[in-house]
């Protein structure tokens, strides 16, 4: 039981980071698949690192 707690964090942890360096929601998707992130509660995420989308000004560094 710990172990699947202490993965689900992990993972949690890798959705969160993909989302906020992501350039878009599409980006955003794309890479969760790619790393088989998809299964992860991305609800929890919401808005707190997807609100990295919202417009700026200038080159993302």
């Amino acid at each position: 039981m710990a172990a699947e707690r202490a993965e689900a964090v992990q993972q949690h942890a890798a959705a969160r980071r993909v989302a906020e360096r992501a350039h878009d929601v599409g980006d955003c998707r794309e890479l969760l698949s790619m790393l088989g992130l998809t299964g992860v509660r991305t609800k929890s995420l919401l808005p707190d690192a997807l609100s990295v989308f919202r417009p700026i000004e200038g080159p993302r560094e």
